[in-house]
């Protein structure tokens, strides 16, 4: 503790004045409060200076949106972009396996095809049409050829020829798969049929005795189916029915099957019909040297 001194000094003649004012001395209480308020002051000048800084930060902030908005009303208007559709993604490829096409088996149509032939029987693809104006028949008869006659004859006949098809079979028809052809085998042509359709009789010798003339007629019909016969085989009737009968058979086969045809012909040439090889009336001869009939 301080003690208590007079306040002058100069009543205390042992002290020297000036070192006891600077040792002893004690602060005036009017100093420490200015002090303080010095302190005070300070620290107020320090929250204003805070508070300035705050308020230039807010007002920095204000303004530079107000400058914003004043750049935008006065910035020339531009069309709002209409956005483009979003495109949905494709879904991701994904390559499939390809399969391995096996090859269907090609139809056989064998058994069709011989059965519609088959049913045909007999293929007719020729027909002629003949006549013959001078049929003459010469008949001896009696004692001396007393009775002996003669007849003229017009006819007119029909000689068809053809492909017989009642004995085709399976084995006449053969595929091969490699050029897609079918090989149909058919029969020689042959003549199918031979006749005469009308003969008429007109001039004849007079004779003493009753004479037939049927017989005549019927010798001039036999004369008349085999000379039809023999003209048509010399004009090639069987080349003919050949060439036809495999037109006929091709379109017939490729409309059924849409394959590729060939028509083959057997070499051995079948029988004539019976129509084609008539038989001599009966009873009667013909003689070549007299160029007459004549019946023994």
């Amino acid at each position: 503790m301080y003690t208590v001194q007079p306040v002058h000094p100069e009543f205390d003649p042992g002290v020297n004045p000036s070192r006891t004012e600077n040792k002893r001395r004690p602060t005036p209480s009017w100093t420490r409060s200015c002090l303080w308020g010095l302190l005070g002051a300070f620290g107020c000048l320090i929250v204003l200076i805070v508070l300035l800084v705050i308020a230039a930060a807010s007002g920095v902030t204000a303004v530079t949106g107000a400058i914003a908005a004043v750049r935008e009303q006065l910035a020339p208007a531009t069309a709002t972009p209409t956005p483009l559709p979003t495109a949905t993604p494709t879904g991701t490829f994904v390559p499939t396996a390809t399969p391995t096409l096996t090859p269907s088996p090609t139809p056989d149509y064998t058994r069709p095809i011989t059965q519609n032939v088959q049913l045909l029987g007999q293929l007719v693809s020729v027909s002629w049409q003949l006549a013959e104006a001078q049929i003459e028949v010469r008949i001896r008869q009696g004692i001396l050829d007393a009775c002996s006659f003669s007849n003229q004859h017009v006819a007119e006949g029909t000689i068809e020829a053809g492909i017989d098809l009642t004995g085709f079979a399976a084995s006449d028809v053969q595929y091969d798969p490699a050029s897609d052809t079918y090989t149909v085998t058919l029969p020689a042509p042959q003549l199918t049929s031979c006749r005469v359709d009308d003969i008429q009789q007109y001039s004849g010798s007079v004779s003493l005795c009753g004479v037939n003339r049927d017989d005549a007629r019927r010798l001039a019909q036999y004369i008349a189916v085999n000379g039809f016969r023999d003209d048509a085989l010399e004009r090639g009737i069987l080349s003919r029915a050949q060439q036809q009968a495999s037109l006929v058979m091709t379109n017939f086969v490729r409309a059924l099957t849409g394959s590729n045809v060939q028509v083959v012909f057997r070499s051995d040439r079948p029988a004539l019909p019976d129509s084609c090889q008539p038989e001599i009336p009966n009873g009667w001869v013909y003689d070549a040297a007299a160029n007459a009939w004549t019946r023994p």
